[in-house]
């Protein structure tokens, strides 16, 4: 079943063949009134990608708001600074989401493909990738401002965006190995820099330190090598050498103080496709013995670039948290981490394990029910959300939302929403 929901997911912004994803069940209820006023509390935005549609919840009540129907298969959200507009990704294009009222606005022309949203620090400006374009939106008219071409584009999943802290850069990582920097003040592609590797059928993952002089890179690839995380210092385009961490990273966070940045890996190694003719098919498929590891967290240590002594999981994890979805967050405060694990294999057992960073120790697991996709945290840090994917007799029904109390690390009573509830983004 994991690898069947990891095929979902992993374009879940994208035109899809549904073959198989069958749906059973909606949740939530009709939109809110249009005189509703902004929440004075954070709202987490869950959206639902086999129901195509989002669901609002109150983090003060952990109930649900409101149900906002947007197009289908609704994948990665970002929300602005101000926390007045949500962006849902979908196969249609991007869907703004008005927060006071809970409703959804038309789909914002000439974005259709978008996969990964980022929005910058001064909230005019949304960016979105698709497979061979960086689409610059204004947040205050909802309009395209520019589609920037660019070479190479993605070749398997969504390739990432992220801002630097002072707004003037953003950087997008493809599936091909290149990290490429983008001038907001122009909207104007930099020089791409080579990383040097093809995450053939896998992800890329990105993150930036808080003073923004170095960008993180994933190489993530289940039937190769896939192992290793690449440091580019942002002012020289200088490659530092790669960091070995265990097969195929899934998730990648910065701590708040920038001297750590933590790789959750699935531990999966594989056989099959080794070469790729661009986006297209395998050139040469060559067998390999398995190579599959136990699941870990690596610390990698910003100020050496060298990795830690790794943080156990569990056995080898089910590769299925994709399509724009974070299976690791870390407190505000930067003193624990949350990790979703899903294990491999016949037995469907999934769990959140929380990490203590001061100690990088792993805590007594927490149990909130098989099939775990994102996990998100509250501003004040106070509370964990998980996504759950549910299934019933083959077909998938609708899921929930599982807050956890950071104070107890423990379990409080579920969320219904749709089906397929794969991203949770809270505003501020």
């Amino acid at each position: 079943m994991f690898a069947h929901i990891k095929r979902a997911l992993s374009a879940a912004a994208a035109v899809l063949c549904t073959a198989g994803l069958a749906t059973v069940g909606a949740a939530g209820a009709s939109a809110a009134p249009a005189h509703a006023r902004q929440p004075a509390h954070p709202t987490a935005y869950v959206a639902n990608y086999g129901g195509n549609d989002v669901t609002a919840i109150d983090t003060t009540t952990n109930r649900v708001i409101t149900t906002i129907a947007v197009r289908k298969y609704p994948g990665a959200i970002a929300v602005t600074p101000d926390g007045k507009t949500a962006y849902v990704a979908t196969s249609r294009g991007v869907v703004p989401v008005d927060t006071a009222t809970n409703t959804a606005s038309r789909v914002i022309s000439n974005t259709r493909g978008a996969g990964a949203i980022a929005v910058t620090p001064d909230g005019k400006t949304a960016y979105i990738t698709t497979a061979d374009h960086v689409i610059a939106i204004d947040t205050a008219t909802n309009a395209v401002i520019k589609q920037i071409a660019w070479k190479p584009g993605t070749a398997w999943g969504t390739s990432p965006i992220v801002i630097s802290p002072d707004g003037k850069t953003a950087y997008i990582v493809t599936t091909l190995g290149t990290l490429t920097p983008l001038d907001t003040a122009t909207n104007t592609l930099g020089k791409p820099v080579k990383l040097g590797f093809v995450a053939e059928n896998g992800a890329v993952y990105l993150a930036i330190t808080p003073d923004g002089r170095t960008v993180y890179v994933t190489w993530g690839a289940p039937y190769g090598a896939g192992h290793q995380v690449f440091a580019v210092r942002t002012a020289t385009g200088r490659v530092l050498p790669a960091i070995n961490i265990r097969k195929w990273p899934v998730a990648l966070v910065m701590s708040p103080d920038g001297k750590t940045v933590y790789v959750a890996s699935t531990g999966k190694g594989g056989t099959g496709c080794l070469k790729q003719a661009k986006r297209v098919a395998c050139l040469r498929a060559t067998a390999s013995p398995r190579t599959d590891h136990p699941a870990v967290v690596t610390p990698i240590s910003t100020a050496t670039n060298t990795a830690g002594p790794q943080i156990a999981l569990g056995p080898t994890a089910a590769p299925f948290w994709m399509g724009g979805g974070q299976a690791m967050a870390i407190t505000p405060d930067g003193t624990m981490l949350y990790v979703a694990y899903n294990r491999a294999g016949g037995t469907q057992v999934s769990y959140v394990v929380p990490i203590n960073t001061a100690t990088n120790t792993a805590l007594p697991r927490i149990d909130t029910g098989r099939t775990l996709a994102s996990v998100a945290i509250t501003p004040d840090g106070k509370t964990a959300y998980v996504t759950r994917i549910r299934t019933r007799n083959g077909l998938y029904i609708p899921g929930k939302v599982i807050p956890i109390d950071t104070a107890t690390n423990t379990a409080g009573t579920s969320i219904l929403v749709d089906v397929l509830p794969t991203v949770i983004a809270i505003t501020p």
